[in-house]
Formats: C-alpha cells, sequence, structure tokens
C-alpha cells in the first residue's frame, strides 16, 4: 500500500511537471491568436476605410481581400474585383505591369509601378501601386502579394502638362535664331540650346557642365567675365563682342540677365546672344556711302569738313603743321560742253586716282563738289 501511494504521487507529480509547460503553451498560444484576430480586426477597420486601394493577391491571381475603396476609386464594387482582371489595365500597361509581377514572384521583395486601370465610368485612372511579396498568413506554405493603390491622375496629368511644356518651351528657344544659356554661379552652362551648333558648331550637350572659360577660352573669357560680375551683383547688362569661330570674324550682341530666386537671391544668369555680322556689315557700308564720293571713290565733302575741322582744331592746341590743299580742273565746263557729262565723269575719276596715288600716306584726298578737290595731310613735314 504504502509502495502504491507513492508511486501515485510520483505519477501526479510527473504529470503536473508535464501539463503545466502544455498549459502555458496552450494559455500563450490563446492569447496570441487573440492578438492576431486583434491585429486583424484592426487592420481590416484601417483597411477598409482607406482611401488607396489594398488588396491581399494569391498566386493565381484571385483576391483574397480587395478592399472598400475600390468602389469610390474605380468605379467597381468589390466583388466584381475579386477576380484577376488584366482587361482593366490600359493596353499600353499590360505587358509592363505583368513582367512587374513576373518578377516580383520570382526575385521577393518589394516594387513600385505607375500604371492606368480602367474606371467604371469608361476612362482611365493613374494609379500609383506599392506590392510586396509575402508568406501567406493562412499557414500554407504559398506567398501573396500585398497591394497598395492610390490615385495619382492629377500628378501624372501635371507632370505630362509640364514635360510638354518643356518639350515646346525647347522647341522654340532651340529654333530662335540666337544662342539662349543658362549659367551658374560656378559660372559652368547649366542649359544651352541647339542654335550654338550653327554659330560655332560646337554641341550643346558637350558645352553642359564646363565653365564659360574653358568653352570660350582665356582670352575671350577676360573680355566676358567683367560683364558676368555685373550680372551676378543683379544688373542687368548689355554689350557687344567679337570672337573668331570657322574662321570667321563675328560680331556679337548679348544681354546678361540676373536669374533670381523667390527671395531674390541671384543663383545664375541667363544669356541670350544674338549675331549681329550682318548688322555690322550693314552699318560699315552705310557708313562708307556716307563719307565716300559714289563717282571718284574718295571721300566726300562731309567727311572732309568732319576731318578738317577736327585735325585744325587738334593742330592749333598743339602747335603742329597741317597741309591743306584745294584744287579743282581748269576748264572742266569746256571737257563736259565738248564731250559730253560721261566723258567728264571719266576725267574727274581719272584726276581723283591721280590725287590719291601723289599724296603721303595717311593723307585724305576727297571730292568737295564738281571739279574741286581737298587734300589733308596731318603731321606735315615742313619741307613738304
Amino acid at each position: 500500500p504504502a509502495f502504491r501511494v507513492v508511486m501515485a504521487q510520483v505519477f501526479i507529480g510527473v504529470t503536473c511537471l508535464i501539463a503545466l509547460p502544455v498549459a502555458l503553451a496552450l494559455v500563450e498560444q490563446d492569447r496570441l491568436q487573440l492578438r492576431v484576430r486583434d491585429n486583424e480586426i484592426r487592420y481590416r477597420m484601417l483597411a477598409d476605410n482607406s482611401g488607396d486601394l489594398v488588396m491581399r493577391i494569391r498566386p493565381n491571381g484571385d483576391r483574397r481581400y480587395v478592399s472598400p475603396s475600390v468602389k469610390e476609386l474605380l468605379g467597381w464594387d468589390v466583388e466584381e474585383f475579386m477576380s484577376p482582371r488584366p482587361d482593366l489595365i490600359h493596353p499600353d500597361d499590360r505587358q509592363r505591369i505583368a513582367d512587374v509581377v513576373t518578377t516580383l514572384r520570382r526575385l521577393g521583395g518589394a516594387t513600385t509601378a505607375t500604371y492606368r486601370l480602367l474606371h467604371r465610368a469608361g476612362h482611365y485612372v493613374w494609379i500609383e501601386a506599392f506590392a510586396r511579396l509575402v508568406e501567406s498568413p493562412e499557414g500554407d506554405g504559398t506567398t501573396e502579394i500585398i497591394y497598395t493603390g492610390r490615385d495619382v491622375t492629377q500628378r501624372v496629368q501635371i507632370q505630362q502638362a509640364l514635360t510638354e511644356s518643356q518639350a515646346q518651351l525647347r522647341t522654340i528657344t532651340d529654333n530662335v535664331p540666337a544662342v539662349i544659356a543658362r549659367i551658374d554661379t560656378s559660372e559652368r552652362y547649366t542649359y544651352i540650346n541647339r542654335f550654338v551648333e550653327q554659330v560655332s558648331g560646337e554641341s550643346p550637350t558637350e558645352m553642359i557642365g564646363k565653365t564659360v572659360k574653358e568653352v570660350r577660352g582665356a582670352v575671350l573669357y577676360e573680355q566676358l567675365k567683367e560683364y558676368l560680375d555685373r550680372a551676378y551683383g543683379g544688373e542687368s547688362v548689355w554689350f557687344e563682342y567679337e570672337a573668331t569661330y570657322r574662321s570667321r570674324l563675328l560680331h556679337f550682341q548679348t544681354h546678361y540677365v540676373p536669374d533670381k530666386d523667390a527671395k531674390g537671391h541671384v543663383r545664375g544668369v541667363y544669356a541670350l546672344t544674338t549675331e549681329i555680322t550682318h548688322i555690322k556689315n550693314v552699318e560699315r557700308e552705310l557708313l562708307r556711302l556716307a563719307h565716300q564720293d559714289a563717282l571718284t571713290g574718295l571721300a566726300n565733302r562731309r567727311y572732309f569738313n568732319d576731318q578738317s575741322s577736327a585735325l585744325l582744331r587738334q593742330a592749333s592746341q598743339r602747335r603742329m603743321p597741317v597741309l591743306m590743299a584745294l584744287i579743282d580742273v581748269d576748264n572742266f565746263k569746256s571737257i563736259n560742253d565738248t564731250y559730253g557729262h560721261a566723258a567728264g565723269d571719266l576725267v574727274l575719276a581719272e584726276v581723283g586716282r591721280c590725287l590719291q596715288g601723289i599724296s603721303l600716306e595717311g593723307a585724305v584726298v576727297a571730292r568737295i563738289g564738281g571739279d574741286e578737290f581737298g587734300i589733308l595731310l596731318r603731321h606735315c613735314p615742313m619741307e613738304a
């Protein structure tokens, strides 16, 4: 009897030692299950009330869960969205999205994609989707895709409008007959239009990131530096300069405009450069015509008067000798009367050529009018 009592006590003790951890484990399991259910309730509450579309997608494409927001977002009922709906993806996006899903299932991790889904009303909505591959909470060894998508149609439309506007602006600037550039505060080009190729033969892509000195050379840079500094100081500057490109001496007019931020701080300079070589050539030609006698090619009366007034004033101040000679052609009227005005013009032209030939270097030889000529020479040697 005593042995049986002892064995019974041992059995009861061993049973207690075994049962206690099991009981504790069962209690912990019940606690964890309650916690999981509580978390699931909270997650579903968040998903059900989220403005984003939330889905749990099985490997075959079936949905374990679709949030009610699909109705507000896309106009479809939850039941209509429980099965795979690749037909709702925009035709231009289907293959790309299929490739994204395939890669996600093969490599795991997470991915983001932007694409278009068909609204029940017939229009497409731009969706930005975030997807992650996770183990199924069902504990069956499979994986699921947790999908979250939001409507980004307005943002995409703004981006598209901005891109279109930038493309239009680039088209305009590339076809403006002037070089348009932006230079940052480190004197590096951050933008330049394609017209520069017609002027210098340089490619805009090769110039971006380089400094003005690197692109224009040290000599020309020294001419531009003064105006750059004034523009960085907030001043709008106009100036002209000359430069040689492709073995041609070209004239340019440039306008530097400070690029200021919202607080008025200068963050760069916009440069508008126009080639004005043809304008300078026209100016020189007009100046030549204004100062040249058309018949003889000598200086005309206006130029002779301007030069003589200035020269005589300087000679008086500096007490230096000046030679001024006035010459006419004797009996010129009889030449015109006898041989005609055409012959008289030839005589005048020949007289002008002879006077130009015998005059000292630096002399101003002019036809003052009719058959009258003048010669003006500064620094005239006394023996002349």
